[in-house]
């Protein structure tokens, strides 16, 4: 009798082991797999992260790029002259309209509305009365540059002061280098000289220079 108990009890616990045997394969097998799909689930998180910083970056820089703007200082016959901040894919259309537009006097045709603007550009409207040219210069090479350049009109002889080149200044007697580079300085900062008096604005040029220049210069 006992022989028989002893017997069942052994073939139990073999059969209890070959349970406990299957369901360790059946754990490892799970455990195997949910690793497996840890490591995968990383790598691809890993992968979307570098693309998220690389698209990133290039937002950044295509921000950058649509966020420069250039500055155009607009003068003459304008309502309101001054410092504007644009798009550097704007038209100088767009400046004029910001600037409050055309005054009753303005030569509309000596202005290319249709130009697109650069940083530092200046927008000078001439008076459809005067013979200046007016027009556009742009500054940002450093050197300056006109798009449409101003013509110096003489009148027997004279210069006109509103529309002479650095050169043209200098043939003015009394006139030097320093002179001519504080008229054109002035005439940029302010526009057009209106009289003579307007003369005595500017750096080096006093009552007695006044005097002795007035004959050889026009203002129109």
């Amino acid at each position: 009798m006992m022989f028989y108990f002893f017997m069942q009890v052994r073939r139990l616990l073999m059969e209890y082991k070959k349970v406990l045997s299957i369901i360790g394969g059946v754990l490892s097998v799970i455990v195997i797999v949910l690793v497996g799909r840890g490591m995968m689930a990383s790598s691809t998180k890993e992968k979307v992260m570098v693309t998220n910083a690389v698209n990133t970056t290039r937002v950044e820089e295509t921000t950058v790029m649509m966020s420069q703007n250039c500055y155009v200082d607009v003068k003459g016959e304008v309502l309101r002259p001054g410092v504007y901040e644009f798009s550097c894919e704007s038209r100088i259309q767009e400046v004029i309209k910001k600037a409050g537009g055309f005054t009753e006097e303005a030569d509309e045709t000596k202005i290319n509305l249709a130009q697109k603007i650069t940083d530092q550009m200046q927008i000078i409207v001439p008076n459809v009365q005067s013979k200046q040219e007016g027009g556009v210069t742009e500054e940002n090479s450093g050197k300056g540059s006109s798009t449409n350049t101003n013509v110096s009109n003489s009148k027997q002889g004279t210069v006109n002061i509103n529309t002479a080149t650095l050169e043209e200044l200098q043939t003015i007697k009394g006139i030097g280098k320093k002179k001519a580079e504080a008229i054109l300085q002035y005439r940029k900062e302010h526009g057009a000289f209106r009289t003579k008096e307007d003369l005595l604005q500017v750096k080096g040029i006093g009552k007695k220079a006044l005097e002795a220049i007035e004959s050889q210069v026009t203002f129109q």
